[in-house]
């Protein structure tokens, strides 16, 4: 269950944003569609259209793993967005899809405890995923599993 503080950050909108980019290959940040500025252009633009109707957030950081795996989260730029989100320095993660961030199941279960815990969100453009509702919760179970080939 959402603590208070977590129910009122959810709440409140006005996020400290933060884009997370990654691409794992020379060959995906080449890719138009795929490409480090794409997603950064992608994300700036959600955000802008989002602030244009009501007051969602600041964009406060851009973090970017260029040429590296999402098997795991030992990734510098990974590393510094969690200590920025453990000193409260973000409260929301955009990203173009959930596999930008990780392809690990576990890690992203405690990715969203934690930001459960905390009141902060992760939103996923492609994938339509919002950690602060319920039905976010429950797509990222059925979701992330077929990712990995469990369902």
């Amino acid at each position: 269950m959402a603590s208070l503080k977590s129910k009122l950050n959810k709440q409140s909108g006005n996020y400290k944003i933060c884009l997370y980019i990654r691409v794992s290959t020379e060959e995906q940040a080449e890719n138009p569609d795929g490409s480090i500025k794409s997603q950064e252009c992608r994300l700036r633009e959600f955000v802008k259209h989002k602030n244009s109707f009501e007051c969602f957030g600041e964009i406060v950081e851009v973090y970017c793993d260029a040429g590296i795996s999402a098997k795991d989260t030992n990734r510098p730029a990974f590393q510094k967005m969690m200590d920025d989100i453990k000193s409260g320095h973000i409260n929301m993660i955009l990203i173009t899809e959930l596999s930008r961030l990780t392809r690990s199941i576990r890690d992203f279960a405690n990715l969203v405890e934690l930001f459960d815990e905390l009141g902060y969100q992760i939103y996923s453009l492609k994938d339509q995923f919002d950690s602060s509702t319920a039905v976010g919760s429950f797509w990222f179970s059925i979701n992330d599993r077929g990712s990995q080939g469990i369902c």
